[in-house]
C-alpha cells in the first residue's frame, strides 16, 4: 500500500473514506468503505495487513 493510500486510511483520516475509496476505485483498486471503525475491525479478529511506514 503507497503511503499515500495509507495516510488516507488512518483513524484520523477517516473522514476521508469515501474518497479514499474513490480514489482508489478510480485507478482500478478494489476498495470499500468500513461500515465500523478499525477497532471493531480488530476486536472481531479480522484480518489486517500492515507495511512500514
Amino acid at each position: 500500500m503507497s503511503a499515500w493510500v495509507h495516510r488516507l486510511l488512518t483513524p484520523a483520516n477517516c473522514v476521508l473514506a469515501h474518497d479514499a475509496v474513490r480514489l482508489l476505485a478510480a485507478r482500478g483498486r478494489r476498495a470499500q468503505r468500513l461500515a465500523d471503525g478499525m477497532l471493531e475491525w480488530r476486536l472481531a479478529e479480522l484480518p489486517v495487513e500492515t507495511c512500514a511506514a
